[in-house]
This record gives C-alpha cells, structure tokens and sequence, in this order.
C-alpha cells in the first residue's frame, strides 16, 4: 500500500479508525479476530541436530573423502593403510564438530535468553488518549 500518497482520511477509512485512535472493545475484537502480534518460535533445536549440522558443510564432506581415501589407498596392491593420517583427519574433524557445537549451542541459548527479556511496549491511542501497551496486544 502507498500510505505516503494517501490522505489522512483514506488512511483513517482503510484502517477503520479516526484520529481518537481505536475503541478498547474494537481493539479486543481485532485481538481476537487477528491473534496476538508475534512471531511464531520454531521448535528450539535439539543438541543431537546442532552437533550433526557442524558436520554439513561441503569442506567437511572433502576432509572426510580424504580420510577415506588416505586408508583405502592403504588397501591397493603395495600399499599399507595410513591408519595414523586417517585418525588425524578424522580427529580434526571431530574437535571442529564439537568446537562449533559448543559455540552454535552457546549462541542458541543466548538468542533464547533475549527472547525472553525483551518485552518491548508500543504507545498507541485508544479511547483518545495515549497509552503504553505490549507490543503483542497491537492490532491492524
């Protein structure tokens, strides 16, 4: 919608409101109608699916193909297993899975822990006068 090129009035008229600001029972009703102003939560992520994803990525899928290759190469005709390069490979990979998990685990716990303390309020007119509301009680 191209609010800046309307008048007031068409804005009061589309909104459905006038410039006492909306009626605490009409805001009930939208609230109703409209549901609380929030976003909804994904389900927080698990700690299993957090440490498998540290090991998504295509570097990871290359290291671990040169793992496999370093002690299948051992098998060929002439060759010993290189079981030390291929733990040491494996080894690295894993203390950065577990590095990145502790970290993106850490960074979860933070992001939830902001959720919860943010609570931001919104002045809006109702009845005429101004009044500070949470701002999930917001209505269209």
């Amino acid at each position: 919608m191209d609010w800046h090129s309307k008048s007031r009035e068409e804005i009061f008229s589309q909104l459905e409101t006038d410039e006492q600001g909306l009626s605490s029972e009409e805001a009930e009703r939208r609230l109703e109608e409209y549901g609380e102003n929030r976003i909804e939560d994904d389900e927080s992520t698990s700690m299993l699916s957090i440490f498998i994803s540290q090991f998504q990525d295509n570097l990871i899928y290359l290291l671990m193909l040169a793992g496999l290759l370093s002690i299948a190469v051992g098998f060929l005709p002439g060759q010993e297993p290189k079981y030390t390069e291929t733990g040491i490979i494996f080894l690295i990979l894993f203390a950065n899975g577990v590095f990145g998990f502790i970290q993106d685990y850490r960074a979860e716990k933070s992001i939830e822990a902001l959720k919860k303390m943010s609570s931001p309020n919104s002045t809006v007119k109702r009845d005429g006068e101004k009044r500070e509301v949470d701002s999930t009680r917001l209505v269209p």
